[in-house]
């Protein structure tokens, strides 16, 4: 399983990336760009 570093960029891994446990990417930031990218990509 590969976990995503997510960086500067607002990019998501897709959905069907994440492993059994759900996990799919670390790192980030809290901003509103990124928490509406998240909840875009599921």
């Amino acid at each position: 399983m590969k976990i995503h570093l997510l960086d500067a960029d607002l990019h998501f891994p897709p959905v069907s990336a994440a492993g059994d446990h759900g996990l799919l990417a670390v790192g980030g930031d809290l901003s509103p760009a990124r928490l509406m990218a998240a909840y875009e990509h599921g």
